[in-house]
């Protein structure tokens, strides 16, 4: 019986070691998915404090890398609809076919151009998001990648959708 109970108490903390890992395993996919929201549900219902306050903390960095780049993108946008290209170009990653895209969207004349860019979607330190150009009774739509380096969202790719 001794031996019993001995060994039944290390199965008690061996479960409770694993209900904790399993939890933090889902807070850690919900993070890594952006899913704040439902993240910071399952952390209401969390009891270890120390976790709880990682987590809170993580939100905050991605709440504030959130809004960083809807607002980047909103200030490309209306800086192309005023025929300036220089913000967009900072943006771009430094590759050489992001060099290249960056010379050509030089040239382009946005005042002529409607543009609509929807809410992005993130993934990691990554995001991607869809640009429409509507010129005249023609849409031409892009897909946009962002990364997240050294707290700065960088575009990455830039593909035209066929």
């Amino acid at each position: 019986k001794a031996f019993f109970r001995r060994h039944q108490g290390n199965r008690y903390a061996v479960s409770l070691l694993r209900r904790s890992c399993k939890r933090e395993e889902i807070y850690r996919n919900l993070y890594e998915n952006w899913q704040i929201e439902k993240l910071e549900t399952e952390l209401s219902k969390e009891d270890n404090q120390d976790l709880v306050l990682k987590y809170k903390r993580l939100i905050k960095e991605q709440q504030r890398d959130k809004k960083s780049l809807e607002i980047l993108t909103d200030e490309i946008k209306q800086e192309l609809v005023n025929g300036n290209t220089s913000k967009l170009k900072n943006t771009l990653d430094s590759s050489l076919k992001n060099i290249f895209v960056g010379n050509e969207i030089e040239k382009v004349d946005f005042s002529k151009i409607k543009i609509f860019i929807n809410k992005p979607k993130f993934f990691k330190n990554s995001a991607n998001n869809v640009i429409a150009f509507i010129v005249e009774d023609r849409t031409i739509y892009f897909d946009v990648y962002f990364s997240l380096k050294s707290g700065e969202w960088k575009i990455t790719k830039f593909k035209e959708r066929r």
